[in-house]
């Protein structure tokens, strides 16, 4: 633009020379300071062009009211136009980077639930079963009961070992399976199946 606002003030004492080409370098040039420049160094630059522009007729004073006001719009409209342009798009890209950002975090929300009731529900269930398999196994005599309880204690550890990687996929940390600040509620879900605590058997010696 300094090079511009150079060529508009020497232009007069080269002569006649072309005018088409380099207005239209000026008016690519004025609109690429609106849209790649800031506010502040658009103006500077709109300025420079301008009193460049008009200096060599306001100062031999040939200068027309009617041709300094087009002039005038003519330097400054491709900027304004250009830099309303850049504002507008901005805005419409922050409003896009704002509803994607929106959708993530309600996607983000919806997985949080869904880990949260799987933790309430599902992961608890689990646990209980296992729990009751693993306490009437202990307390069977028969071997085919107890293979059978066995294995529904094992398929059902195994039920809990998927359900917390699937909980870690889907939420943080509190989505997670049962752990000890739940060992009240699991003991008394054991305890309501059934289950009791075995006296401890004294060994006497001798």
């Amino acid at each position: 633009m300094a090079f511009v606002a150079l060529g508009l003030v020497t232009d007069p004492l080269v002569g006649d020379a072309a005018v088409a080409t380099p207005y239209l370098t000026i008016l690519f040039l004025l609109g690429s300071l609106g849209w790649y420049a800031g506010p502040r160094t658009g103006l500077v630059g709109v300025a420079a062009v301008l009193g460049c522009g008009l200096a060599p007729d306001l100062l031999t004073g040939t200068a027309q009211p009617a041709d300094v006001v087009v002039n005038a719009v003519l330097i400054v409209l491709p900027w304004v136009l250009l830099r309303g342009l850049r504002i507008a798009t901005d805005r419409r890209v922050l409003a896009e980077v704002a509803a994607d950002r929106t959708a993530r975090e309600a996607v983000e929300a919806e997985r949080r639930r869904i880990a949260q009731d799987l933790h309430d529900s599902m992961a608890h269930a689990l646990t209980l079963i296992t729990l009751h398999a693993g306490s009437a196994r202990e307390r069977t005599t028969d071997t085919g009961s107890a293979d059978a309880l066995a294995a529904i204690e094992r398929s059902g550890r195994e039920a809990l070992a998927d359900m917390h990687r699937y909980l870690g996929l889907l939420g943080p940390r509190d989505g997670e399976a049962p752990g000890l600040a739940d060992i009240d509620d699991l003991v008394e879900g054991v305890r309501r199946g059934g289950a009791r605590r075995r006296p401890r058997r004294r060994h006497r010696d001798g």
